[in-house]
Parts: structure tokens; sequence; C-alpha cells
């Protein structure tokens, strides 16, 4: 029941719809539930909470193919805040970005890698 109920979301620059959809649907194939995808901060708050106090899902992780969406100045860090410190939801790059920011918690070379890795990553609830 928990997996049904958990998924990830998908952040993306307004350049990159295609390459989303395709990632999502590699994401999908493999068994990994993709509840939305964003391409700027106010939408990635939105859907965290559409999705975890509306729907009460589990997001198991917030992919981002270009880190440069969220801007933590933009916002004093409150995106961050809810996403890394309220709901301890881990925030990956596909692919490795060389400046990526240290904020973010782990980077995949292949995107086989990022579906592998998060499949079998432990199962965690939100604290309500």
């Amino acid at each position: 029941m928990a997996l049904a109920r958990s998924g990830i979301l998908i952040g993306h620059n307004s350049t990159q719809e295609n390459l989303g959809i395709q990632v999502a649907t590699a994401f999908r194939q493999n068994g990994v539930r993709v509840f939305d995808s964003f391409t700027n901060q106010t939408e990635a708050a939105y859907l965290i909470g559409r999705h975890v106090f509306d729907r009460k899902h589990t997001i198991r992780a917030v992919v981002l193919l270009d880190p440069n969406i969220i801007k933590p100045e933009q916002d004093r860090g409150m995106l961050l805040h809810l996403i890394r410190r309220e709901h301890r939801i881990p925030i990956v790059t596909w692919p490795v970005f060389p400046n990526a920011p240290e904020w973010i918690d782990r980077q995949y070379p292949t995107l086989e890698e990022a579906i592998t890795l998060l499949i079998n990553q432990p199962q965690h609830r939100e604290r309500r």
C-alpha cells in the first residue's frame, strides 16, 4: 500500500519539457510513480503541499534535471526548508552537475542508476 502512495517530483527548466517527459516515462516504466513535474520554485512548493498535505502521498525524492530551478536566495531558503527539513525529502540530480549547489543530496551519472537507487531507497513517512 505504501508504494502505491509514494512517488517522485521532477523539476526541469522550461526548455527541457521533452526531456522531462522522457525521464518521467523511464521512471514509470520501471515502476516508480511520477506525481508531477515543475519548472520553478512556486510550482514546486504548490505540488509538495498538494501531494503531502491534500493527498497524503509520500514523496520519495525531488529529481532535478536542472539544479538552477531552485534558488534559495529568492525565498530565503524556505522551499529547501520545506523539502529537506520539514519533510525530509532528498533532492537529487540527473545528470551530474560539476558546480551543483551544496544542498543537493545526491547526483546520479546515469538515469538507470537514479532509477535503481530510488526504487531501492528505504521508505519513510513525513512528519505531519
